[in-house]
């Protein structure tokens, strides 16, 4: 993550595939209950440094950001903010955005990569036709998509 607003939406592809949802749900790939797809207006924030690990979750308890030690250069803080599908930007053809979308500011550079979670409903896993490799995290930054 470098200086600035990072914006990542939450993507799933559309097409016609033949996968089985019900395997996917019973071998425990595709779960959560959230089933709202319009995030509640709340920042979250928690303090990062340089020698420690860090954990921010959502409010909602969706979206789980993990930062190993030694991921940012200085003391900082990570916060998280809730989006609306009208406040990404748009996404490429065949993609749709779901209510996950959210938005990650921090002001220390990123010195290595982060982990992000996101629980999906039933509604997601229906929107991927049940197939794993339809579910994207596309990540913008300054209004560029980046999947």
């Amino acid at each position: 993550m470098a200086r600035g607003v990072v914006a990542i939406a939450i993507a799933i592809v559309l097409g016609i595939v033949g996968a089985s949802i019900g395997g996917l749900f019973a071998a425990g790939a595709l779960g959560g209950s959230n089933t709202t797809d319009t995030p509640a207006p709340t920042l979250t924030s928690v303090s990062i440094t340089p020698d420690a690990l860090a954990r921010l979750v959502s409010p909602d308890g969706v979206v789980a950001i993990d930062l190993e030690a030694q991921t940012v250069n200085s003391p900082s803080q990570l916060s998280y903010s809730p989006l609306s599908p009208d406040d990404i930007p748009a996404l490429p053809a065949n993609f749709t955005v779901t209510g996950k979308a959210f938005e990650l500011t921090t002001k220390a550079t990123s010195l290595k990569p982060i982990t992000i979670s996101v629980s999906l409903s039933a509604a997601d896993a229906t929107l991927a036709a049940g197939r794993e490799d339809n579910i994207v995290l596309q990540h913008h930054r300054d209004g560029v998509g980046r999947g």
